[in-house]
């Protein structure tokens, strides 16, 4: 595949929109379906979120509209029909064209303001459903539980010659659910090899979330290819309800691949404050222990809170 962003975000959208189609027909044979709403409200959110953040704008803001109505259906307030159907379909041809002319490959289709309006009109009541959504985030998981997962995000160096920030990542990750982001500064090198048009820094962030896995894959869809995205489930409503019995903060730095399990073992020979003794004996930096910490108090708060509804 191509490293640049264009022609990426050019064949991701292409196979998006195959999958739409699909998910609408689907659809339209079974409108009380929330797996196939999901499905398409998922696709609609990435091509969004996606296309903003290559500068694709036309392509973002028709997504937007369309992923706007299906935040609707999945929240209740507005029911799948066949003009409802017929309507994303027009949307999904416009879609089309809309990547082919992003390619090359043909003048952007006309009638985009019509469809738009169509679109911002078809539910008069929008306004005020979207504004409380009872199913907030993308994919909901079923029965509205919560998950929190690990999430280490390492950009490719390139990313910002390429005319992306990782902050747009991180922030798309913040409308899943709540997100605790830790920026990790080790690989930063000294001034005599610094490339200031290079990217550094990587992210772990504690993400709690009723979205799925997929969901949260599809945010580094465009760039999974050169970046490390790795995703990782720590915490489920389903889960022991002990809040003591999380990880340790050694746990989770060797888990993470962090630390080696062998270091760990001789600095806790000692007995003291380990994440002061590790980072003092440079085996680990203070950016992954404060990571850690924030990892294991995410884990033993949510877990408390869950006895407490289960005292009640």
């Amino acid at each position: 595949m191509s490293h640049d962003p264009g022609d990426i975000f050019i064949e991701e959208a292409r196979e998006l929109l195959e999958t739409l189609e699909g998910a609408l027909l689907a659809l339209e044979g079974e409108p009380r379906d929330p797996e196939r709403v999901g499905e398409v409200f998922r696709i609609l959110h990435t091509l969004k979120g996606s296309g903003s953040m290559f500068g694709f704008d036309a392509i973002a803001e028709l997504a937007h509209e369309t992923e706007t109505l299906f935040e609707l259906v999945r929240g209740g307030a507005l029911p799948v029909t066949t003009p409802l159907i017929d309507l994303t379909l027009r949307a999904l041809d416009r879609l089309k064209g809309l990547v082919a002319a992003a390619a090359g490959e043909a003048a952007a289709p006309a009638d985009g303001g019509r469809l738009l309006t169509a679109l911002q009109a078809f539910s008069p009541s929008r306004p005020a459903a979207a504004a409380a959504p009872q199913d907030p985030g993308p994919e909901a998981a079923a029965g509205g539980e919560s998950r929190t997962y690990r999430i280490r995000f390492r950009p490719a160096p390139d990313i910002f010659q390429r005319g992306l920030s990782p902050l747009g990542f991180l922030r798309e990750l913040t409308l899943l659910g709540d997100a605790a982001a830790v920026a990790q500064s080790g690989a930063v090198p000294g001034l005599e090899s610094y490339d200031p048009l290079n990217c550094y820094l990587f992210w772990d962030v504690i993400l709690t979330t009723p979205a799925d896995l997929d969901a949260i894959r599809d945010v580094f869809v465009f760039i999974e290819d050169d970046s490390e995205v790795t995703i990782t489930l720590i915490d489920a409503d389903g889960w022991p309800e002990d809040a003591e019995a999380y990880k340790r903060l050694g746990e989770i730095l060797v888990e993470r691949g962090d630390l080696a399990p062998e270091a760990l073992e001789q600095v806790l020979l000692e007995r003291r404050r380990l994440g002061e003794d590790l980072v003092a004996a440079g085996l680990v930096d203070g950016s992954q222990v404060d990571s850690a910490l924030v990892e294991q108090h995410r884990v033993q708060e949510l877990r408390r809170q869950r006895q407490g509804q289960v005292a009640r």
